[in-house]
């Protein structure tokens, strides 16, 4: 007997219980074009006697989408389980892009609707999905599929970066929802930005706020004020908005590096070639000078400016962590 049994359907008769989908969102502008002008060119596949997709929920979608009445289907002709037609719906897809959050959901959906472990996951799913084998990798992932709608709508539209979006979890969902719609929208942070933003937005609001609302936070400091600056660009009120919640969870820390900084920009200052650095951890004490040294001139003249300086050297050790 034949796996697969070629038949056409009318599109209202197939299931739109999405179990074995694995995307985030199967609307597609350009696959319903294609689909408009050529229509739906592959087969989709579903289970036997027709009840679920299997492959091809976004070509059924943009088929709904144009009104086609009826599709061409590939019936698998065996009675498998639904652990089988899941990773059937996997594999299917072994040569197609994955994004970041349909690879999220796929994990979701694998612990939530299949029951599949760790190990399983991990071992059985991961190579498919492509994501390297790893504990880490997996909670990452399937923490970040339990964020709020709002959030993962910013992911999946690129507003905010999928790595590092785990740590939002700690947030109730109000307080998530409330970061998507005026940090997010107003704030392009960086990956490194928003794993800090998050760890230490949840630890301050749950210390210094009464009903641990990250809105009442936020207006309570006067970072509502960055966010709603409209003369400047969403990665600028990034940057301020990362800078302003490290000057509340470090004061110290931001207050000796503004300083640092003010005497290094002095000592450079006519120095071409030469720079000051503090070590990135700040533990290790003194601090790093460097220099391009280009010919004899060159040198001559860092070698006078140090001399000159030798004072706002000095005071580099008078600054205080």
């Amino acid at each position: 007997m034949e796996i697969y049994r070629y038949q056409v359907v009318s599109c209202d008769t197939l299931s739109k219980d999405a179990r074995f989908g694995l995307r985030y969102r199967c609307e597609d502008d350009r696959l319903r074009e294609s689909v408009r002008l050529h229509g739906v060119m592959l087969p989709i596949t579903v289970t036997h006697h027709g009840q679920y997709v299997l492959s091809g929920h976004k070509r059924l979608a943009a088929a709904h989408g144009i009104g086609l009445r009826e599709i061409g289907v590939l019936e698998i002709n065996e009675d498998w389980d639904e652990r089988d037609c899941f990773i059937y719906a996997i594999a299917s897809n072994l040569n197609h892009i994955w994004t970041d959050i349909d690879r999220a959901m796929t994990l979701k959906k694998a612990v939530a609707c299949f029951h599949m472990n760790e190990k399983e996951i991990i071992e059985g799913i991961f190579p498919l999905i492509g994501l390297p084998a790893g504990r880490k990798v997996f909670q990452e992932y399937h923490e970040t599929a339990h964020l709020d709608k709002m959030l993962l709508d910013a992911i999946a539209d690129e507003k905010m970066p999928f790595q590092g979006g785990y740590v939002l979890t700690k947030m109730g969902s109000a307080n998530q929802q409330y970061f998507a719609k005026y940090v997010v929208e107003n704030a392009a942070l960086t990956v490194n930005e928003l794993m800090k933003i998050g760890e230490w937005l949840s630890d301050m609001i749950e210390v210094e706020s009464d009903e641990n609302s990250l809105k009442s936070f936020v207006e309570a400091k006067g970072l509502n004020t960055i966010l709603n600056q409209s003369n400047s660009e969403r990665r600028q009120r990034g940057e301020k908005f990362y800078r302003a919640i490290q000057g509340l969870r470090f004061p110290r820390f931001v207050a000796y590096d503004e300083t640092f900084k003010d005497v290094a920009h002095l000592i450079c200052d006519k120095c071409d070639g030469l720079k000051v650095d503090a070590f990135p951890s700040y533990e290790e004490t003194g601090y790093k000078i460097s220099a391009h040294i280009k010919d004899r001139k060159s040198l001559e003249n860092i070698m006078g400016q140090l001399q000159c300086k030798k004072s706002l050297l000095n005071s580099l050790f008078d600054i205080k962590l």
